[in-house]
């Protein structure tokens, strides 16, 4: 393959897609292999019984692609980490999705390839769906293997600025200003733009994705996702600015991805009249109203005091922010990063504003 297939989903399987690429070609994988979960009952959950803090249908994933013996899904495993490896850029990180079904497997086929686990992540989701049966307790984390190439040297991209500084929306871990745990809180509930063209049974919410490319790549950078299923890591990568490539086996997820991806909007995420460490004079500068009461309408939000509830900025900050009477700060950035709009785009010159009005 002459040319990367930059910014399309391949209709096919990710082994014989990534053989077809040159050696170190891309700048992050975004991997979300099958789990081999998909043995023992069928379970599931619907909305004709009440349960306090269920919102929704539930059922457990049982697709033929996710069961697998153990030695085929170890061989599955290692050859398409292999492939990953050879085409990731020393400066590239790898991120890798599981859970105890199938983490310890990627765990050693890491090791025997050469991958070098830089952190392991506990994904926790604070709204995972009990356990029925009564007989184990409630499975509420999935595991996230953050890694590089491997090799005498570690050539890594960390953005350890944004790590600490950025806007992390719900996560009540993480405190602005303070360094990245490698424990995340971020609910599993995707937002309806997530859903609005159709759904994929193990679908990853935007918010930890973006969180992801954001920590280990740069604006312009390529991310590779083997396991496309509905598109989401293209879209995060298309939404932070990023080019995409991806792979799935099944035409049906790759139209979805397609119309999620035709639908989207790309968000400049990076401050340039101000940075997180500072601030624009609310002499100078204030909040549009006008653009941040319409994304709050695209939302779904009806009011001041949901936006403040929802979004962890306070009433009277937010307020403050339309007024002038507040610099704009770290904290109308996260409120711009929940509602999903670029900050330097929120904001008005009040020179200018003056102007217009005469």
């Amino acid at each position: 393959m002459n040319e990367l297939p930059i910014n399309l989903i391949i209709n096919g399987d990710c082994m014989q897609g990534m053989h077809d690429l040159p050696d170190n070609c891309v700048d992050i994988i975004i991997a979300d292999p099958p789990y081999n979960l998909s043995k023992g009952g069928n379970w599931q959950w619907d909305n004709s019984v009440v349960l306090a803090g269920m919102g929704g249908n539930w059922n457990k994933v049982m697709e033929d692609w996710d069961n697998m013996s153990l030695g085929d899904y170890f061989q599955f495993t290692y050859q398409w980490l292999s492939e990953a490896r050879r085409i990731l850029k020393p400066t590239g990180s790898m991120w890798i999705f599981g859970t105890y079904h199938n983490i310890g497997i990627i765990n050693v086929a890491c090791q025997l390839i050469g991958i070098e686990i830089i952190n392991e992540v506990i994904w926790y989701k604070r709204n995972a769906f009990p356990n029925l049966s009564g007989r184990r307790l409630t499975a509420s984390h999935e595991t996230v293997l953050w890694c590089n190439k491997g090799g005498k040297r570690r050539e890594y991209y960390f953005d350890y600025e944004f790590s600490k500084n950025g806007a992390f929306n719900g996560d009540l871990l993480k405190a602005t200003g303070k360094q990245m745990r490698t424990v995340w809180d971020i609910p599993n509930n995707k937002d309806k733009e997530e859903l609005k063209h159709g759904k994929h049974p193990t679908q990853k919410p935007l918010r930890i994705l973006q969180r992801m490319i954001r920590l280990s790549s740069h604006e312009g950078d390529i991310m590779l996702t083997p396991f496309s299923g509905s598109g989401s890591e293209c879209v995060a990568a298309k939404i932070t600015g990023r080019k995409y490539i991806g792979f799935e086996t099944d035409a049906e997820y790759c139209k979805l991805a397609e119309a999620r991806l035709a639908d989207c909007r790309i968000l400049e995420n990076q401050i340039t009249l101000f940075d997180l460490n500072g601030e624009c004079s609310h002499e100078k500068y204030i909040a549009d109203e006008k653009l941040i009461r319409k994304a709050m309408i695209d939302k779904g939000i009806k009011s001041i005091a949901e936006l403040a509830r929802v979004s962890g900025v306070s009433k009277t900050k937010i307020h403050s922010y339309f007024g002038g009477d507040t610099p704009i700060a770290t904290t109308f950035v996260r409120l711009c990063s929940f509602l999903q709009i670029d900050p330097n785009a929120a904001i008005i010159i009040r020179g200018e504003e003056q102007g217009a009005q005469k």
